[in-house]
Order: C-alpha cells, then sequence, then structure tokens
C-alpha cells in the first residue's frame, strides 16, 4: 500500500518580490505618461469605452461610429 504525503512539494520562485515592484512601477510611470491633452483624445476615449460597452449592449456600436466620426473631424480641424 502506497503512503500520502501531505502538504505541497516546494514551487521555485521565478521572480522575486524585489522584481515585481520595479515592473509594477514602470506600468504605472508609463500610465502617467499617457495624458489627454486635446479633444481628438477625448473622443478617443470615449470610443474605446463605446466598444467595452457594445459587449453589454450591442446598438452602442453607433456611438463607437460617431466618437471615432467627430474623433476625426476634431483632428483636422487642429482643436486643443
Amino acid at each position: 500500500m502506497k503512503t500520502l504525503t501531505q502538504g505541497t512539494s516546494t514551487v521555485p520562485a521565478s521572480r522575486s518580490t524585489q522584481d515585481y515592484n520595479t515592473l509594477q512601477e514602470r506600468y504605472y510611470r508609463s500610465l502617467c505618461d499617457c495624458e489627454v491633452k486635446s479633444t481628438s483624445d477625448r473622443w478617443y476615449i470615449a470610443t474605446i469605452a463605446s466598444i467595452c460597452a457594445t459587449f453589454i449592449c450591442l446598438p452602442c456600436i453607433l456611438v463607437v461610429a460617431y466618437c471615432c466620426l467627430m474623433a476625426r473631424k476634431s483632428k483636422k480641424g487642429g482643436e486643443q
């Protein structure tokens, strides 16, 4: 009869805590670089949000088209 051993075997850590913190710091630092500077940036963010909402409510695809259109118009107009 075989006997069962209790617990789990040792699992090697692939990354240390310090490496994880460094990656997390780089991630948050890169998020700070993303700023909404113009009107077209605002329309692009609205487009992304509308695409996410499309998974819940399919008619939001019309909002996506409208936001893309407005983003292009404001990009051509050069509004700040």
